[in-house]
């Protein structure tokens, strides 16, 4: 004999277990299932609904704030176009090689 038979005879005989034994083994088991169907939806689409709603929202919020980001960065390009040209990697000055308070350490002395 198997626990699981073991605990089939138990709570079958036992006085506490014993009736509400029999009332599930007289259950259908489509009604189990629906059941079961039944708590799934109340639980798990809500949650499903409320992270697809909470990603969406994420999304549009992230590319209008990248878009406004830009619109300013152009914006404000268009007026200090020397100042922008100065920072750029490519113009740096290069007797330092782009650097600006940074210490060099050779090791090749």
């Amino acid at each position: 004999m198997n626990m699981n038979d073991q605990w089939k005879n138990f709570a079958s005989r036992s006085p506490q277990f014993g009736q509400y034994y029999a009332r599930i083994q007289q259950q259908p088991s489509w009604v189990t299932r629906f059941a079961i169907l039944a708590g799934l939806f109340v639980i798990v689409v809500p949650i499903l609904i409320l992270v697809v709603a909470a990603v969406t929202i994420f999304a549009l919020v992230f590319f209008v704030a990248a878009f406004f980001a830009k619109l300013i960065n152009t914006i404000s390009n268009l007026f200090n176009s020397s100042t922008y040209q100065k920072n750029t990697p490519a113009q740096a000055n290069q007797a330092n090689g782009g650097r600006k308070n940074v210490r060099v350490i050779r090791r090749d002395e």
